[in-house]
């Protein structure tokens, strides 16, 4: 079976929503600022495996939705979601859980996949969630109430923070300035 991509299982859902195109931009930080959008607006997906030994070492995938001004504090998310241990997933297990996608840019749709997703609460508490759409140039922009509707989110108060970012940026200057 197919996965659907995001776009297409939006639009066979009838759910409304906004693709935003920027320029390419790898990492959360510099799509914000590619995209012209406040870091705590912009929401990243962490892919993350959860392991619980009383359950006979059983290990699952995660989307851990999060600020992109915020990154995930493993042992406190495991105390979180009551489970033995959090670690991030590696790039090879992203792109074996989301063959269709650019590895750092999935959408946060666990649901076509078959992996739960958690939400960060302040994340909930806005009108809309931007976010990844599949590639590092594209975002897509939605009702937070339909995207927790769809995907069965959980919420989610600890388990990450916010960390201050040096993003590098250039700025172009057709004239040199001076002081007058």
């Amino acid at each position: 079976m197919n996965t659907p991509t995001p776009f297409q299982y939006l639009e066979a859902e009838n759910i409304q929503y906004q693709v935003f195109y920027h320029p390419r931009a790898e990492t959360a930080a510099e799509t914000a600022v590619m995209a012209q959008i406040p870091q705590n607006i912009l929401a990243k997906v962490v892919v993350v495996e959860l392991s619980d030994s009383s359950i006979n070492q059983v290990t699952k995938d995660a989307l851990v939705v999060i600020p992109s001004d915020c990154k995930v504090f493993p042992a406190e998310l495991a105390r979180a979601l009551r489970c033995d241990q959090v670690s991030v997933a590696s790039e090879a297990k992203t792109r074996q859980l989301f063959p269709d996608c650019e590895v750092g840019a999935e959408p946060p749709f666990g649901n076509l996949y078959g992996i739960e997703v958690y939400l960060a609460r302040e994340l909930f508490e806005r009108f809309e969630i931007t976010f990844k759409g599949g590639t590092h140039e594209q975002l897509i922009r939605m009702n937070t109430i339909d995207f927790c509707n769809h995907t069965q989110t959980q919420l989610l108060d600890r388990g990450y923070g916010k960390v201050e970012l040096d993003i590098p940026f250039t700025e172009q200057i057709t004239k040199p300035w001076r002081w007058i």
